[in-house]
């Protein structure tokens, strides 16, 4: 009887050490710089690095971008945008792995007016 509870608890110790083991992934935005302001229709370029210890390589429709003031933006780790809105965005980039864990960084940014003067 002591075998079969000892066998019980070490394979209970393996599964609760196994199923703990899947960590969330790490997100880092790399472009652009918080706090960079663009003009209206200018190309801005969104890349982030991810890393996962159990996915190794995450998928880029799980690696989402979103503006609080334009709503979803984009999927992958690279999109290049033209059409905010002029604002102050809280631009935000969430990745999820296989387990769901999830993870966010986040930047501001500036879209400004194009204050171009015509000379005729």
């Amino acid at each position: 009887m002591k075998k079969v509870f000892y066998l019980f608890i070490i394979a209970s110790f393996v599964l609760f050490s196994c199923s703990c083991r899947n960590s969330a992934p790490i997100v880092t935005i790399t472009s652009p710089s918080t706090n960079n302001s663009f003009y209206l229709g200018s190309d801005i370029e969104f890349k982030c690095d991810s890393e996962d210890e159990e996915d190794i390589v995450l998928n880029e429709n799980n690696i989402v971008w979103t503006s609080n003031k334009d709503g979803e933006i984009g999927e992958g780790s690279e999109i290049t945008k033209n059409d905010l809105s002029v604002n102050e965005h809280k631009i935000t980039v969430t990745v999820t792995d296989s387990k769901d864990h999830i993870a966010t960084d986040d930047i501001t940014i500036h879209v400004l007016e194009n204050d171009f003067v015509f000379n005729v």
